[in-house]
């Protein structure tokens, strides 16, 4: 199982029960905030963390204002005459959380709360546990289908299916991101305890992205357009450097000097203009393709990435040189660029 942080909220990824990848979608121009809604992911209560009652409450158990009411809104419901809800805590007789809700009347609402289920959590005949239970139930509802392909619509040849196993890291991984970044919600943070898990895992989603890339250049006309124009563009790039060899030969024999030729100079201004805008001047067949990567190409150029290759050369990865260099091309670049830090550990 894996479980999912996003800023202060945690939630569960129940992944499909078979999976195709096919590519990466678009990145959403405005992204919803938050990891709500998404098939397979299930929200976690703080509360339901609270699993273990002789360790007591966190004293750092942060709630938020959505928090604070699902708690007392249960609390309300497995009140008894002995273990009442002050109606003091009702949002609606609260000063000040009536017309205009602040944070510090979230927040001195958060402590009563707490101050009260604290005291239910000490007391073995509350109703602690019936509260514990009913919250934690939305880890139980989640939304998963048991065949999902990461872009476009199911269809009957469905070859590249892949079986997922919810309890393989190396299996669910690859779904996870590509939900994640159905949501805007990379770059992220893969945590496990075991350093060579994190790599292997890293390794295998490479791997992954690379065999549905291959299927995808196998069966694209697009891609082999692209190929056919590319090796166009070559000869005829080679075709105009001899020309341009043949002139300057001889123009030295005559005892010319291109520096001095304003023909010349204006020739070269518009090779190199020319040169600029053709579309396959910077284009490189053995590069990722865009939708089998995660690297957010607008954030480093690959010659930030090729400095942090040689980083790792200097500190003597050499033996693992070209696995590095594949996994930096293929994920974002270490620097936190997105307002998320999400944190996937296996649970």
């Amino acid at each position: 199982m894996l479980t999912v942080k996003s800023l202060r909220r945690k939630f569960v990824f129940n992944p499909p029960k078979k999976f195709a990848f096919r590519g990466l979608v678009d990145r959403p121009s405005f992204a919803t905030l938050g990891l709500d809604g998404i098939n397979g992911m299930a929200f976690v209560h703080p509360v339901a963390s609270l699993v273990n009652k002789s360790r007591g409450m966190p004293d750092d158990l942060s709630l938020e204002a959505r928090d604070c009411l699902s708690l007392y809104e249960s609390m309300k419901r497995h009140a008894t005459a002995k273990y009442p809800v002050s109606s003091d805590l009702d949002p609606s007789n609260r000063q000040g959380i009536t017309q205009v809700i602040r944070k510090a009347d979230i927040i001195e609402w958060e402590k009563a709360l707490k101050r009260l289920f604290k005291a239910w959590m000490s007391d073995s005949q509350s109703p602690f546990d019936a509260v514990l239970e009913d919250l934690s139930r939305s880890m139980e509802v989640t939304t998963s289908c048991d065949v999902e392909v990461s872009k476009g619509e199911l269809s009957d040849k469905m070859d590249d299916l892949m079986d997922i196993d919810p309890n393989d890291l190396y299996s669910t991984t690859l779904p996870l991101l590509c939900k994640l970044q159905q949501r805007d919600a990379l770059p992220a943070i893969f945590f496990n305890y075991d350093r060579l898990k994190c790599e292997n895992v890293a390794k295998v989603v490479v791997r992954q992205l690379q065999d549905a890339e291959n299927r995808w250049k196998e069966s694209s006309p697009a891609w082999k357009a692209k190929l056919g124009g590319f090796e166009k563009w070559k000869l005829e790039k080679e075709k105009l450097g001899s020309k341009k060899a043949k002139v300057v030969s001889k123009k030295k024999g005559k005892g010319g000097d291109d520096d001095d030729d304003p023909a010349s100079k204006m020739d070269n201004m518009m090779d190199a203009a020319s040169e600029e805008a053709n579309p396959y001047a910077n284009f490189d067949p053995e590069a990722p393709v865009d939708g089998f990567h995660f690297a957010a190409k607008h954030r480093a150029e690959a010659a930030e990435l090729s400095g942090y290759f040689r980083q790792m050369k200097w500190r003597y990865v050499d033996s693992r040189a070209d696995e590095f260099e594949l996994a930096l091309w293929h994920f974002p670049t270490p620097e936190p660029f997105s307002t998320h830090q999400l944190t996937f550990h296996d649970a």
